[in-house]
């Protein structure tokens, strides 16, 4: 959304002022540009860009989690949860299926209970832009669980990021 100062002298100073609706974008770099048009004969146009960072309280990569079998029948992954937070501790790590498909070897109204996920810390670092890497990996060991896609709940003790939600699935 753009405002702006109808009229403005010759001479004289005006304000233009451009906001952006942040909500349909995630954490990275963005740069957005404007045109300004006038009346002036010497420079009738003019172009202004606006840069910014957002910045997630707490980040979680890979973005979209997917848990794989290995050949003892635990499902494993590792996940890098990243903070300026130092000391960022997670609580709890569970998955909501979203499709409503039971198991054939689960009784029905098993698919409404959240999934508990073991989790370990393995590696903390403190990178050179002041962000904390926490390398966890993740398990469950779950009989007759295929193909579910869901969302996984990281509770954290991050006082603005309590819970993260991230897509994923048990492959």
């Amino acid at each position: 959304m753009v405002g702006y100062d109808s009229i403005i002298p010759p001479g004289r100073v005006g304000l233009v002022t451009e906001s952006v609706n942040l909500s349909n974008y995630h954490a990275g770099s963005y740069t957005k540009s404007a045109t300004i048009t006038s009346n002036a004969k010497n420079a009738p146009s003019m172009q202004i860009s606006i840069r910014w960072i957002i910045k997630s309280y707490v980040d979680v990569s890979p973005p979209s989690i997917q848990l794989a079998k290995d050949k003892d029948g635990v499902f494993q992954t590792e996940i890098t949860v990243s903070s300026e937070k130092a000391n960022l501790k997670i609580s709890e790590i569970t998955f909501k299926a979203t499709d409503d498909r039971p198991s054939p070897e689960s009784p029905a109204w098993q698919k409404d209970l959240p999934i508990l996920l073991a989790f370990v810390m393995e590696k903390d670092t403190l990178k050179q832009d002041g962000m904390h890497a926490y390398k966890y990996k993740l398990s469950a060991k779950i009989a007759g669980l295929h193909n579910k896609n869901g969302e996984f709940i990281i509770k954290t003790n991050h006082p603005e990021a309590p819970e993260v939600k991230i897509n994923g699935m048990f492959n």
